[in-house]
C-alpha cells in the first residue's frame, strides 16, 4: 500500500518507462506487478526500504537511476553495493550530481518528493539502456544475497556506572521492566559482584511492592550474613514489618505484634535490627522495642522509652522502666560499638565523649564515611573552629547532606561522593524549613550555571549518578508535588533536560515529564521554558522510539498547559509519522488518531496525517486480546477517564477506574480484572497493598500518568502475554 507521496513519485517515474514495463497506480495499489522485472525494488519502495528505481531518458539512450534510503547508514550501504556490483562496469556517476542532499535538491515537486522519501539524501547514476536487463539481474542478486545473509546483532555492554544510572532512573520513573533489564545486563555480563547485584534486586522488589520476594526468597538468609548498605537493610526490615507486624499494629494489638516478632522475625533479623536507630523510622523503632523485650535488655528498653513517646509500645516497655539495669561505662559501650562497627551507636555515644580525648574525634570522623550524620559533622567542625581556627580547619572529605554533596561539585577539593549516596538517610520532607529549601535551591542553581558538566566528564558522571538518587528522596514520595519544593523541581528539570536531552531511554523521558508536572502545578510562568525543553528533546533526536515521550508531552500539556501547546506537539508527532506510514501499527495509528480527536482535530485533519488504509492488513492487538474487564488504578481522575474511553473504544471491555487512596470496595472489585493498570506516580502505597493477593502477572505498571501512558502500558502487557492466553 503506497502513501499519497509514494504514489505520485512512482507515477512520475513510471511515466518514462517503455510499454513493456508499464504499471498503473490506483488508490495506493500497484497493478501489473506480479511478473514485473522491478517488482522487488517497487515492493521495497512501498515499505520505505532502500531501493533503486529508473527514469528512462529520451536522448541519449540512457537511464537515470535513483537510489533512495531512509537514513544515512542505509544510503551508505546502498552505495557500497553499487560499487561492488554495478559501478563502473555497467554504470557511472551522474555528472550533474552523484549525491543529492536536501539543500541541493531541486525546488520542484519531483525533487521535494525524492527528499521526502530519502531525507538524508539520494544517489544518482546513469547507465546504457542496453544494460537494463543485466542491472536488474544484479539488483535481484543483491537482494537474494542480503536475505540469505545471517543476522548478526552486537549488543553494546554498558559500563557499570551507566547501568547503575539506568537502574536508579528506572526506579524514579516507576519503570519496573527497565529496572529489571538494567540488573540483568549487569548480572549477565558480570560487571559487578553478585552481592551488589542482589542489593539492586532488593531495591527493585521493595520499590515495586514485591515484598514476598524479600521475605520468603532464599536470598534473605544470605543478606543476613553480609555487610550491607543501610538503605538495603531498611528495605528488608520494612518488608518483614509489613508482612508480619503491620496488621497487628493497625489493630492496636501490641501483644500480638510482639508475639509475631518473636516467632517470625527475631531469629532471622535480630542482628540486622541491632545496628539500626530510632531515627530510621517508626517501624524500625518498634522493631527495636520488640527486640529489646525479647532479649530482656532492660538498658536498651529504657533508652528506647526515652527516645520516643510511642503510646503503642508504652505498655510493653512499662515492666522494664521499673528495673535498674546494670550498665557498662560510656567509654566501654563506645569502644564495644566501634569493635562491632556499629557506626550509628558510635555516633550516638561519641557526642558525650568528644571533649575527653582526640581518639574519640578521629573515630567519629571515620564514622561519617559509613553513616551520614550532618549533626555530628557540624559538631566536629564547631570543635575544630574553636581549637585551631576556621582558616586552619581541614574540610571533611565525605559530604553529609545533599546541599553539601552538590556544593562539592563546584569546588576544586577532593571529595568522596559515593559514600554519601550509599549511606544517607532519607530526609523527612515534612520537617524541611524554608532556609533548608533556599540553601538547596541556591546550590542546585549554582551547579546548573557554574558546574562544568558539559566539558568535564567526571562532573557529568557524578551528576548523572547523584540526580536520580536525589529524586528518589525528593520526588518519589507520597507528597509529591509540594508547593515549598517547586523551586527544587525546576532546578532538577533544568539539570535533567540539559544532561539527557534527546535520550531515547524511556525512563529518562518519563522522569522529565514527571518533573515538568511538578513545576507546572506551582510555577505556570515556567511553561515557556518547559515547552522549549520538550521541543529541544525531540529535535535532538526525532526517532520513533521517542514517540511515546511525545505522546506524554501532549497528555501533560492538555492536562495542565495553556491552549495550543499540546496541539503543537501532536502535529510534530503526526508529521513525523506521516512519512513513516509503513512502519506504523494499527494500535499506534489508532492511539494517535484518538488523542488527536480528543484535543480537537476533526476527521479531515486526522485522515490527512494518519489515513486509515482501505484494506487494513494489521489487527489491533488490544481488540484481539479478548479483554473483558480492565482496571485503572490512579488518583488522576481526568487522565484515567480519557484512557478508559480509548480502551473501551478499542477493546469493548468494561473499564473500572479506582481512585481510592486506601483499600475499599473499588480495589476489591478491581481484583477480578483481566489486567490492573497501576499508575505508579499517581497512587499510594496503601492502594498497592490492596492487591497483594493478585498475581503480579495480572498487574501492568504504568510509567507516567497520562492517558497515552496508560494505553501504552496495556499494549505492552498484551504483547508480553503467551498467545494461548490472549
Amino acid at each position: 500500500m503506497l502513501t499519497a507521496d509514494q504514489s505520485t513519485l512512482l507515477t512520475q517515474l513510471s511515466g518514462s518507462w517503455p510499454a513493456a514495463l508499464a504499471i498503473s497506480v490506483r488508490n495506493g495499489l500497484v497493478e501489473g506487478l506480479s511478473s514485473h522485472p522491478l517488482r522487488e525494488e517497487i515492493i521495497a519502495f512501498s515499505k520505505g526500504d532502500p531501493c533503486c528505481l529508473p527514469f528512462f531518458l529520451q536522448t541519449p539512450q540512457e537511464i537515470a537511476w535513483i537510489n533512495l534510503a531512509r537514513d544515512s547508514n542505509a544510503l551508505q550501504a546502498t552505495i557500497e553495493n553499487l560499487r561492488c556490483w554495478i559501478l563502473p562496469s555497467f554504470g557511472w556517476q551522474d555528472p550533474c550530481g552523484w549525491l543529492v542532499t536536501s539543500t541541493r535538491a531541486s525546488t520542484g515537486d519531483f525533487g521535494r518528493l525524492l527528499v521526502a522519501m530519502s531525507p538524508s539524501g539520494y544517489c544518482r547514476w546513469l547507465s546504457r539502456r542496453s544494460d537494463f536487463d543485466r542491472i536488474v539481474e544484479k539488483l535481484r542478486r543483491i537482494r537474494v544475497l542480503e536475505q540469505a545473509c545471517p543476522y548478526h546483532f552486537t549488543a553494546r555492554v554498558p559500563s557499570l556506572l551507566e547501568a547503575r544510572q539506568q537502574f536508579v532512573t528506572a526506579l524514579v520513573a516507576g519503570d519496573r521492566g527497565a529496572a529489571e533489564a538494567a540488573i540483568d545486563v549487569i548480572d549477565r555480563n558480570k560487571i559487578d559482584t553478585a552481592d551488589n547485584t542482589l542489593f539492586m534486586r532488593v531495591r527493585c522488589w521493595e520499590r515495586f511492592g514485591e515484598i514476598d520476594r524479600i521475605v520468603r526468597g532464599r536470598e534473605t538468609e544470605h543478606l543476613t550474613h553480609l555487610r550491607i548498605p543501610h538503605r538495603i537493610r531498611l528495605c528488608v526490615l520494612r518488608a518483614f514489618h509489613e508482612t508480619y507486624l503491620a496488621k497487628h499494629e493497625e489493630d492496636n494489638d501490641a501483644d500480638g505484634a510482639l508475639e509475631a516478632y518473636r516467632l517470625d522475625v527475631h531469629d532471622r533479623l535480630g542482628g540486622m535490627i541491632r545496628v539500626c536507630q530510632p531515627s530510621d523510622g517508626r517501624f524500625v523503632f518498634r522493631m527495636l522495642v520488640y527486640r529489646a523485650i525479647v532479649q530482656k535488655d532492660a538498658s536498651a528498653a529504657i533508652s528506647l522509652s526515652e527516645a520516643s513517646d510511642d503510646q503503642f509500645v508504652r505498655p510493653l516497655l512499662a515492666p522494664f522502666l521499673r528495673v535498674v539495669a546494670p550498665q557498662m561505662s560510656l567509654q566501654e559501650r563506645f569502644f564495644e560499638a566501634r569493635k562491632r562497627q556499629d557506626w550509628r551507636e558510635v555516633q550516638r555515644l561519641g557526642v558525650e565523649l568528644l571533649g575527653q580525648g582526640p581518639e574519640y574525634r578521629s573515630i567519629l570522623e571515620k564514622s561519617l564515611e559509613y553513616c551520614v550524620n550532618p549533626q555530628i559533622e557540624s559538631l566536629l567542625i564547631a570543635q575544630s573552629e574553636s581549637t585551631v581556627g576556621a582558616a586552619e580547619r581541614k574540610p571533611l572529605d565525605v559530604p553529609q547532606s545533599w546541599t553539601e554533596w552538590f556544593a562539592c561539585l563546584t569546588d576544586a577539593g577532593e571529595h568522596h561522593f559515593q559514600p554519601f549516596l550509599d549511606n544517607r538517610q532519607k530526609p523527612d520532607l515534612f520537617r524541611l524549613i524554608a532556609s533548608d529549601v533556599t540553601a538547596l535551591h541556591d546550590v542546585l542553581e549554582r551547579v546548573y550555571i557554574d558546574a562544568p558538566f558539559e566539558a568535564d566528564s567526571m562532573v557529568r558522571q557524578l551528576l548523572l549518578s547523584g540526580l536520580p538518587e536525589f529524586m528518589e528522596d525528593f520526588v518519589v514520595e507520597p507528597g509529591y508535588p509540594r508547593d515549598q519544593l517547586a523551586p527544587i523541581y525546576l532546578d532538577l528539570f533544568r539539570l535533567w533536560s540539559g544532561l539527557k536531552s534527546g535520550s531515547a531511554y524511556p525512563p529518562d523521558g518519563e522522569v522529565l515529564l514527571n518533573l515538568a508536572e511538578g513545576v507546572l502545578h506551582f510555577c505556570p510562568d515556567a511553561e515557556s521554558e518547559i515547552v522549549n525543553a520538550f521541543r529541544q528533546w525531540w529535535n535532538s533526536r526525532p526517532v520513533k522510539a521517542l514517540l511515546p515521550f511525545l505522546l506524554g508531552v501532549v497528555d501533560l500539556l492538555d492536562y495542565i498547559g495553556t491552549k495550543g501547546q499540546c496541539e503543537n506537539f501532536w502535529i510534530l508527532g503526526v508529521d513525523f509519522l506521516h512519512h513513516k506510514q509503513q512502519g506504523l501499527t494499527t494500535g499506534e495509528r489508532s492511539l494517535w488518531r484518538q488523542i488527536g480527536s480528543r484535543i480537537g482535530y476533526d476527521n479531515q485533519v486526522l485522515d490527512e496525517y494518519l489515513p486509515v488504509p482501505e484494506t487494513e492488513l494489521e489487527v489491533d492487538a488490544l481488540k484481539q486480546a479478548g479483554l473483558k474487564k480492565v482496571a485503572i488504578v490512579s488518583m488522576r481522575d481526568r487522565q484515567a477517564r480519557e484512557a478508559a474511553a480509548i480502551i473501551v473504544a478499542r477493546t469493548g471491555a468494561n473499564v473500572l477506574i479506582v481512585t481510592d487512596a486506601v483499600a475499599g470496595t473499588s480495589t476489591e472489585s478491581a481484583k477480578s480484572s483481566d489486567v490492573i493498570l497501576f499508575v505508579w506516580s499517581a497512587t499510594t502505597h496503601a492502594a498497592f497493598r490492596a492487591f497483594d493477593a493478585v498475581s503480579r502477572r495480572n498487574i501492568a505498571y504504568v510509567q507516567g500518568t497520562g492517558a497515552s501512558s496508560i494505553v501504552l502500558a496495556l499494549e505492552r502487557w498484551v504483547a508480553e502475554q503467551p498467545k494461548s492466553d490472549t
